[in-house]
């Protein structure tokens, strides 16, 4: 557990590692190691924000639940294989430890309630409840109004919530006094019928065994336990249970670099992502979360305009995906990085590698037990001959960068990749296609990169066909099976990866441009250990995986970018793309270097992306 020493009321920006992740499968609220929710979406992912004091210290709304006044020093910690917060809180005169949570809504219960339970532990400690809600990204101050004789009404233009407590708080703020197993509880949420402040610990404790329980389906076994379980917990909270869809991560606007106007609406459901995650739950046994989100993927596919204009790279839980981009002038943005933006105008870029992740996807999944999808067959072909028609054309590629589209690498391999998983479905499964086209097609794609993509000058693959510059991104040919990884250009490709992109453990996803330079990619550095163990560099990947296990939060989580020099985590965070990079990571060091084991992955059809092969010379 980490500790923090501060004044509870003298306090600006946390640092992100400071933060932990609950959530409802609905929504997900930041709490941080001094007691306070900074950041809350509920009922959804994407919902305007009930505290935002994350993107404005001083305006955005928090609630704040710690001892008041004196020093204090505080620990937090998940309790084992849950998404139950427990922060202890020491003072000088005694301790108290705090939970938090949102109610998985499990047995018929209603989303979005937040419990918050305090034990006294030592001595005696009073605690203050600060409530400050400010609602709608800080647009809308709501009146506080008393409820009952327990109760407090926030009563805002479009949300009204309701706080019950067993001290009966009917303000901004009200104190207790805890002494050892004396109990206060707090309930926050929309329905009427909300839980008793009495039955709050019972809800934990019930919310504890749940989380367990669904732990226990993680087929994987071995000395990255802890953190493939943690990570699979948080792809949990990340997950809209009612269609499947996973978002990116719960924030808006956490910088790329502080100070910069590199900040983003990640809480949407890029397809990308939405591959590699399902990935990962198969990998690791998680049918039951694999199979919802393929299907959620399915339906995205099957959509009429896609004939016409293609996928779109992003979507909202609910598959909308016109997310017009706005600019919060209002808000300060984290550490005064500015502006601070909801929706994501990549929504309307070309990025043409989701086709192959795509196709490959619906592959794997029909030779993974999901056979039944093969009906989806016409949908499918669908996006192998939009891939022969526009293959030619730019994009803005991986990165979602913005202006003008170029050829990007590793766009130009998934769109081969595209190619080549639906001529292995047709051809394995005798549906019909236009399979001479996709060949040619296939065939000229490939060249295309050979002649364009590969520089002498870098001895590596480019960024793209205008770019002469080295991409993180390219480290993945060898994983999708565009060249195998004993091919002279892939080994040379990883090694100037690591000597010009690597640092000190980490990886940019480009070079640096001169400037403010961003944070190291987490992604990338979970990539490089797959290309390792897929080129039989174990000893060198497990030292890198090791290492980056040690760079996540105290918490076990991953944001968006590390910066090499401090270990500050950048960018949105907890990061889904990253946590699904661990999880693949981990089963491959268990299936190159018999470090543990993950049964589950071997069922997965022979050339998976992003599985490496098993190596039975290895000795167990």
């Amino acid at each position: 557990m980490a500790g923090c020493d501060r004044p509870v009321n003298e306090r600006s920006y946390q640092p992100l590692d400071d933060y932990g992740l609950i959530g409802d499968l609905h929504g997900a609220a930041l709490v941080s190691r001094d007691g306070s929710i900074d950041w809350a979406c509920f009922p959804r992912f994407d919902s305007p924000s009930l505290f935002a004091r994350l993107l404005d210290s001083s305006a955005g709304g928090h609630w704040q639940l710690a001892p008041e006044g004196s020093r204090t020093h505080s620990t937090m910690r998940y309790l084992e294989h849950t998404a139950v917060l427990e922060t202890v809180h020491e003072t000088g005169t005694g301790s108290v430890r705090v939970l938090d949570a949102a109610l998985p809504p499990v047995d018929g219960r209603s989303p979005s309630v937040l419990v918050r339970v305090c034990e006294g532990l030592a001595g005696r400690v009073e605690l203050e409840s600060v409530l400050r809600p400010a609602f709608d990204y800080a647009r809308d101050r709501p009146r506080l109004e008393p409820l009952g004789d327990v109760g407090l009404r926030i009563a805002g233009a479009e949300t009204s919530l309701s706080l019950v407590s067993s001290i009966g708080q009917q303000g901004a703020s009200a104190r207790v006094v805890l002494e050892p197993d004396e109990r206060s509880a707090f309930v926050l949420g929309w329905d009427d019928e909300m839980p008793r402040p009495g039955d709050a610990q019972a809800l934990l404790d019930d919310a504890s065994a749940w989380w367990r329980a669904w732990c226990e389906t993680c087929a994987y076994e071995g000395p990255y336990l802890d953190a493939v379980l943690r990570s699979a917990i948080t792809l949990r909270l990340l997950t809209h249970l009612p269609t499947g869809a996973i978002v990116a991560a719960p924030t808006t606007s956490l910088p790329e670099i502080i100070g910069g106007e590199s900040n983003w609406d990640y809480r949407y459901t890029w397809l990308r992502d939405a591959a590699l995650t399902l990935y990962a739950w198969y990998a690791t046994g998680q049918r039951a979360e694999g199979d919802p989100f393929f299907d959620w993927i399915c339906t995205r596919v099957g959509r009429p305009e896609v004939e016409e204009s293609g996928l779109n790279v992003m979507y909202d839980v609910d598959g909308g995906s016109d997310h017009a981009e706005q600019v919060l002038d209002h808000l300060e943005g984290y550490r005064a990085s500015s502006p601070v933006r909801i929706g994501n105008a990549a929504c309307h870029q070309i990025q043409q590698d989701i086709y192959g992740e795509v196709l490959d996807c619906f592959a794997s999944a029909c030779s993974w037990g999901r056979a039944d999808k093969l009906a989806l067959w016409p949908h499918y072909r669908v996006l192998a001959d939009w891939v022969t028609v526009n293959w030619r054309e730019p994009g803005n590629g991986i990165w979602e960068l913005r202006g003008e589209g170029s050829h990007y690498v590793y766009s130009k391999v998934m769109l081969w990749v595209a190619l080549d998983r639906a001529l292995r479905v047709a051809r394995e499964k005798g549906l019909p296609g236009d399979l001479g086209r996709w060949a040619s097609a296939a065939a000229e794609i490939r060249a295309s990169v050979f002649e364009h993509g590969w520089s002498d000058r870098l001895g590596a693959f480019r960024q793209s066909f205008e770019v002469d510059e080295l991409d993180a991104s390219n480290l993945l040919i060898p994983l999708v099976g565009f060249l195998p990884s004993d091919d002279p250009r892939v080994r040379s490709n990883l090694d100037r990866t690591i000597a010009d992109l690597g640092i000190d453990g980490l990886v940019y996803r480009f070079a640096p441009d001169g400037g403010a330079a961003e944070g190291a990619f987490t992604v990338c550095t979970f990539w490089l250990v797959n290309a390792l163990a897929h080129a039989g560099r174990l000893d060198v990947a497990v030292d890198v995986f090791e290492r980056m296990l040690g760079r996540s939060s105290p918490l076990g989580l991953f944001p968006e970018q590390i910066s090499p020099g401090t270990g500050e985590l950048l960018g949105n965070f907890p990061q889904c793309f990253t946590h699904s990079a661990l999880l693949t990571s981990a089963v491959n060091l268990a299936r190159a270097a018999h470090l543990g084991t993950a049964p589950a992955s071997l069922d997965a059809p022979e050339g998976s992306a992003h599985l490496v092969p098993v190596r039975p010379d290895v000795a167990a």
